[in-house]
């Protein structure tokens, strides 16, 4: 037993001693490109080129703890909300249209 780990601690030390990293002179072909010295955030109109804002309805039926999802389909949009395990919709307007709460595996229920 001792000889088998002697063995091993003889091999990783000559593997690990043979490892090294390439210094910069051995790069070759490689192209190096400096960071960026000024780094600024990117505002959305750099990403779209139409944002449009759309304010959600505020009611205390509609009142929306955390965004884990949200997607937009047609003329809905739809917020996931795991902290109340419901899922609040909302027409494109803005204005609240109902919430699925129910937790189960019928028809009417959503499950988590």
């Amino acid at each position: 037993m001792y000889f088998k780990a002697n063995l091993l601690a003889l091999f990783l030390l000559v593997f690990l001693t043979n490892c090294n990293t390439k210094k910069e002179s051995d790069l070759g072909d490689t192209i190096l490109i400096p960071a960026p010295t000024e780094i600024r955030p990117k505002l959305l109109d750099e990403y779209y080129s139409d944002v449009e804002a759309i304010p959600l309805e505020t009611s205390p039926e509609c009142q929306i703890g955390t965004i884990n999802k949200l997607v937009v389909k047609k003329d809905s949009i739809y917020i996931q909300d795991n902290l109340q395990n419901t899922l609040f919709v909302f027409n494109i307007k803005g204005e609240y249209l109902y919430k699925i709460d129910n937790i189960g595996r019928g028809r009417v229920n959503i499950k988590y």
